[in-house]
């Protein structure tokens, strides 16, 4: 299974959202489109692109993100299984100093997660995509984060 999502999400074609100076009105925008995509194919492009704007962000964009979007971020690992999962964990790896009030979601979808299996040879050459790793890395990167450099809005 993790084989064929490996070679799935490696195949789809990234649709870049737009450049926004406000990473947080970016966040708020993709979670809408996200949610009103009509195909689970629509969703995992969009989940994509989004992880990989916020991989991208300078640190003064990721210290403008909301505790609202973070929470926007964290619902988004409940969305199509493992592809949310792992877009959803690289978003949030991504705003990791921002992102501490998401580890307790992050660790109850950890634990609902299989571990991979290390006795398994994968029968694909495609690297494995396992959600248990990508959230595993989100958990350990948004507990060694420091603090953003500038305090969030208030809103």
């Amino acid at each position: 299974m993790q084989g064929l999502l490996s070679l799935l999400l490696l195949a789809l074609p990234t649709t870049p959202l737009p450049a926004d100076p406000n990473l947080d009105h970016e966040i708020t925008s993709a979670y809408a489109q996200i949610r009103n995509a009509d195909t689970r194919s629509d969703r995992s492009v969009l989940l994509q692109a989004l992880a990989k704007r916020l991989s991208v962000a300078t640190p003064d964009q990721v210290s403008s993100v909301t505790d609202e979007s973070i929470q926007n971020l964290t619902d988004l690992l409940n969305t199509d299984g493992d592809i949310g999962r792992v877009f959803a964990s690289r978003a949030l790896a991504a705003v990791a100093c921002r992102a501490h009030g998401a580890l307790p979601s992050l660790r109850a979808t950890l634990a609902e997660v299989p571990a991979p299996e290390a006795d398994v040879l994968p029968i694909v050459l495609a690297p494995s995509f396992s959600p248990y790793d990508h959230l595993e890395r989100a958990i350990q990167t948004i507990e060694n984060a420091t603090p953003c450099l500038a305090n969030p809005p208030q809103d």
